[in-house]
């Protein structure tokens, strides 16, 4: 409930790193065609929630992201 990395999903509650959700909705989810229409709209480089661009998509780059600058749209960021 409180890692900013992590998120719950909108569409089958498990939770998951944000950096993994693209690949979460189009491989896993049990929300089957729904998740992966939304898994085909999210630009790779970009975060899923805020659509900022997380450089590489590196662990590092997430990291920046979502624990130093802090995601706009990211509801577990304690810096909003």
């Amino acid at each position: 409930r409180e890692c900013p990395m992590l998120y719950q999903c909108h569409l089958c509650t498990q939770v998951i790193e944000i950096a993994t959700l693209a690949e979460h909705l189009q491989e896993e989810c049990e929300a089957g065609e729904a998740a992966q229409a939304e898994a085909q709209s999210m630009q790779p480089g970009k975060c899923p929630l805020c659509g900022q661009d997380v450089g590489a998509g590196r662990d590092e780059d997430w990291r920046r992201h979502l624990l130093v600058e802090g995601c706009a749209r990211n509801p577990r960021d304690a810096f909003r």
